[in-house]
């Protein structure tokens, strides 16, 4: 079973001091980042929840897109599982 999480790189902090969200699977441990395309500000990242905090700039936006592209993902492991 593999295992799908947002995560903030904070190793590839860009000089206007936003880092890049990715998605992290992991599956046979093996792991896999795919980037959603969105920066954001560290301060602004809930490590726990994985999502992003009200006060950062259209956060309910993106935490929406978050959660279809997090779904989708969940959708693609599971039917590639059940194929093999």
């Amino acid at each position: 079973m593999a295992t799908i999480s947002v995560i903030l790189r904070k190793d590839k902090v860009k000089k206007d001091g936003t880092a890049p969200l990715h998605f992290l699977i992991i599956k046979d441990r093996k792991k896999s980042k795919i980037t959603t395309g969105i920066f954001i500000e560290p301060k602004y990242w809930n490590e726990e929840k994985e999502v992003i905090k009200p006060g950062a700039t259209n956060s309910s936006r993106l935490n929406a897109f978050l959660k279809n592209k997090l779904a989708e993902l969940q959708n693609q492991v599971i039917e590639a599982e059940t194929t093999n």
